[in-house]
């Protein structure tokens, strides 16, 4: 029983050792770079729950990644009226959106949310750097600094908010 579980398991489960995958990356070598230049920068991740959390691996300081406790002060800030406190007041997986239109969060799961983020309320959240999938050609506030073709991820800095 003992063989037949091993050689199941065997396809089904590659070993990975190491941690080249997340550190021997162009994109994480520039963010890196960014990093040592300006080592108080806090970075935005768009339209992704996972790279938040590959922004922290390398050392970033995120505005959006696992969030244990709710920065209630953070989020009151962005909804002064208190109208989407039900979403944010949680352990939560943040993913942030940029828009146009007036800041929202949708509550996605029990354990995760979206905010869709005026850029305009950009300055709320004290972020320098985006990291994005996509190109923001429609956003005149940001500034392509870098564009990863392997990994498809563009950095961004923020006009007025560069610090390199």
């Amino acid at each position: 029983m003992a063989a037949l579980i091993f050689t199941s398991g065997v396809g089904v489960n590659p070993i990975s050792s190491g941690t080249g995958d997340i550190f021997d990356r162009p994109i994480a070598r520039k963010i890196t770079e960014i990093i040592r230049k300006d080592e108080q920068a806090k970075w935005i991740a768009l339209d992704s729950l996972v790279n938040g959390q590959y922004l922290l691996s390398l050392g970033a300081k995120t505005f959006n990644s696992v969030h244990f406790l709710p920065d209630l002060n953070q989020w009151r800030e962005m909804d002064v009226i208190g109208e989407y406190t039900d979403v944010y007041n949680r352990y939560a997986h943040v993913k942030v959106s940029c828009t146009n239109e007036p800041i929202s969060f949708q509550l996605m799961s029990t354990d995760s949310f979206n905010i869709e983020l005026n850029t305009n309320d950009l300055e709320k959240t004290g972020v320098q750097y985006i990291l994005s999938p996509k190109q923001l050609i429609d956003y005149k506030n940001f500034n392509e600094i870098y564009f990863d073709p392997s990994s498809g991820l563009y950095i961004y800095s923020i006009v007025g908010g560069h610090r390199l």
